[in-house]
């Protein structure tokens, strides 16, 4: 049978129980009763949190003679270049970047794209710090 944890609430009720349990009893350590699904939920909550957001990979389309991803209102494309005795090689070109030329492969190519959209997405994310509160005993 498959447990289903509602993990904003799990979070929530933890967070109210460290609470309790440090007002309630200053400079002793929080025990928390979760159950096997609970412990599971929490571990992944707290994997997600660590690692943060994760950005959709680009869809790629064939529109001849480029490989084109549409993302953030512009483009990214990767044109193949066919260089003499077989070295071929790909420019990626797009909005938001200047041409990149001389990738070996369509696969490298699509992977700079992913990596600048990625850094442009992470770059504009606040992440909210957890709020904290201590109190000084004495």
């Amino acid at each position: 049978m498959t447990e289903t944890i509602d993990t904003a609430a799990l979070a929530e009720e933890i967070a109210t129980e460290i609470e309790v349990d440090l007002l309630g009893r200053p400079g002793k350590g929080v025990m928390l009763c979760l159950s096997g699904a609970q412990a599971r939920a929490l571990a992944a909550l707290l994997r997600g949190v660590a690692d943060g957001p994760k950005v959709k990979p680009l869809e790629w389309s064939w529109e001849p003679p480029y490989s084109v991803a549409r993302a953030l209102g512009g483009h990214y494309a990767v044109e193949r270049w066919e260089g003499a005795r077989g070295s071929d090689h790909f420019d990626l070109i797009g909005t938001f970047l200047t041409r990149h030329d001389g990738f070996s492969s369509l696969d490298e190519a699509k992977s700079a794209a992913q990596a600048d959209y990625e850094h442009r997405i992470r770059s504009a994310l606040v992440l909210p710090a957890p709020h904290l509160s201590t109190t000084k005993e004495g």
